[in-house]
């Protein structure tokens, strides 16, 4: 099951400051180093800041999504180990698409996947929250307060449904 049942499903603007709350069983790491206790539990990490961060911490999570961008301007992408397979998917700023998503439930589900977006990957941990294992983390950057951990429940699943489930469709399937 996919949470976008059309092929793109966009943010409306009246859920854009839900998005910047924290939900349930997240925790804030302000600082690299309050990462290092979570680091052996992060399955995927969404954003260049995040996955750079955590590179430096010797933590390689299964799922890295990125942009090459960091508070929307162009920086050098992440340097990834070679133990990675490298994607690429197209994915609109404030949207999730369904290929995005299928890729990133595939990858979770199998190896190191470093998932390289053109658009932007923000909204791309939703689908990774969704199609995670549970009780593993979610890692994502949380501008001017650090990085986001989010640990994956039933509760936090059924939350990032019902959120993209309220999401526009772009456009129906064919």
């Amino acid at each position: 099951m996919l949470l976008c049942r059309c092929s793109a499903c966009r943010l409306p603007l009246s859920l854009r400051g839900t998005l910047s709350m924290i939900p349930p069983e997240a925790v804030v790491a302000s600082n690299p180093e309050e990462l290092k206790r979570w680091r052996g539990r992060i399955i995927a990490a969404v954003g260049d800041y995040t996955i750079t961060v955590l590179a430096k911490l010797n933590s390689f999570p299964r799922l890295l999504i990125y942009d090459c961008r960091t508070m929307r301007r162009r920086r050098t992408c992440p340097s990834l180990p070679s133990f990675y397979l490298k994607l690429h998917v197209n994915n609109p700023r404030s949207t999730i698409t369904r290929e995005a998503e299928a890729v990133v439930k595939k990858a979770l589900r199998g190896g190191y996947t470093a998932l390289e977006v053109g658009g932007e990957e923000d909204l791309l941990s939703l689908p990774a929250i969704f199609h995670a294992p549970l009780l593993s983390i979610v890692a994502y950057g949380y501008p001017g307060k650090g990085t986001l951990l989010v640990r994956v429940t039933p509760s936090v699943k059924k939350i990032v449904e019902r959120m993209v489930g309220m999401f526009e469709c772009d456009s129906e399937e064919p």
